[in-house]
């Protein structure tokens, strides 16, 4: 069996997960379930973070390497796929964790995962991963940095600026260090 060794999408799920110190304990079936995965995908990805240096052995995240990339690679990596407007899970602006921050009033301002249980109409983004959608129920926390990724990857600057902040605040808050500026440069740069 080939081990693929570059980062795949669904490896930013389990990273996420990892942001909770907790969850760097779970068992690798526990991790599947909650995102959707295998637990042979979820190992793969945990070797793949690891040999990226996004995480340390002890599944804690690298707090700069991972915001470099999650700032600045990853919208070049898995740049959005914008398709047409069905019925979904919101996402990027249109998600909790930054929308009350954007005025949405037409079905075109509004983003979702199209999957057929979603309640939002809106514009549809191809999700990272194929069970993005399923996060905002089995695993919230996650769901919501996917969201806030989403939101960077779309690359409207004033939605992206919040999404950046809402990021590196989180992360900040997960791995012990509160303070962030309002330049993702000076954020990054205070960690």
């Amino acid at each position: 069996m080939r081990i693929h060794r570059n980062l795949r999408p669904q490896d930013l799920f389990v990273l996420f997960r990892f942001l909770s110190p907790a969850a760097r304990h779970y068992r690798q079936i526990d991790l599947a379930f909650e995102l959707g995965l295998s637990a042979t995908e979820v190992g793969h990805s945990i070797r793949r973070l690891i040999q990226s240096k996004l995480i340390h052995e002890t599944r804690k995240p690298d707090r700069l390497a991972m915001v470099e990339f999650l700032l600045y690679g990853v919208k070049y990596f898995y740049p959005v796929e914008i398709g047409a407007i069905s019925h979904g899970v919101v996402t990027a602006h249109s998600a909790p964790p930054i929308s009350k921050n954007f005025r949405q009033n037409k079905v075109e301002d509004f983003y979702v995962w199209p999957t057929p249980e979603g309640e939002v109409l809106g514009q549809s983004i191809t999700p990272l991963f194929s069970t993005a959608p399923q996060l905002y129920k089995s695993c919230p926390p996650v769901y919501e940095l996917v969201t806030l990724l989403d939101a960077i990857r779309l690359n409207i600057p004033q939605v992206q600026e919040f999404a950046e902040q809402e990021l590196l605040s989180r992360i900040n808050l997960a791995l012990g260090n509160a303070e962030v500026g309002h330049d993702p440069m000076t954020a990054q740069l205070q960690l």
